[in-house]
């Protein structure tokens, strides 16, 4: 009677821990993908994954691009019109600048974030600054297969831009 019983408990564990194992096995393939190509739209660069063909740009504050980039490039408009440069229109042309995204649309202010959210608002350490957003923009390429490390490199070059760099995508990890 023990020996059946034993075999009706031994069974279904074996047969649940095969089913995980199969399941963490499956997990483990999916994160060994080959170098620089981690899922469609994802590259492997030396500082992690980003997003392929997509660049973020901050512009200086001083520089008459940092509010106007976006309506610029959506009248189809050279940033040399406001820069007297045409460097950023080279490399914008060059590889083929499909669309301009704007991070956020306008700076929040405490007051609003505040307001927004009261619950999380109450952590904010007295004195704190809302970071300004508003010169931050996405650059999206038409070709998906470009080296976007260094182009981000080379739009960093421009005495308008603060940084570019690729648009990173960070992963959390449950355990």
């Amino acid at each position: 009677m023990l020996n059946k019983l034993s075999y009706f408990l031994i069974i279904p564990v074996f047969i649940i821990s095969f089913i995980l194992f199969q399941s963490y096995n499956v997990k483990t393939q999916e994160l060994e993908a080959p170098p620089n190509k981690i899922n469609e739209g994802v590259l492997l660069g030396k500082h992690g994954h980003f997003a392929a063909g997509v660049v973020i740009v901050k512009f200086k504050l001083s520089s008459p691009l940092a509010s106007h980039a976006k309506q610029l490039f959506d009248k189809d408009q050279d940033f040399q019109s406001l820069t007297e440069n045409a460097y950023l229109d080279e490399l914008n042309r060059q590889y083929y600048l499909k669309e301009i995204i704007k991070i956020q649309k306008d700076n929040r202010s405490i007051d609003d974030i505040k307001k927004k959210f009261p619950k999380r608002s109450q952590r904010i350490p007295e004195g704190a600054v809302v970071p300004e957003m508003g010169s931050i923009y996405k650059f999206i390429f038409e070709a998906q297969d470009i080296d976007i490390e260094d182009i981000s490199q080379k739009y960093s070059i421009d005495e308008h831009v603060e940084y570019a760099q690729p648009d990173y995508i960070g992963t959390v990890l449950n355990e």
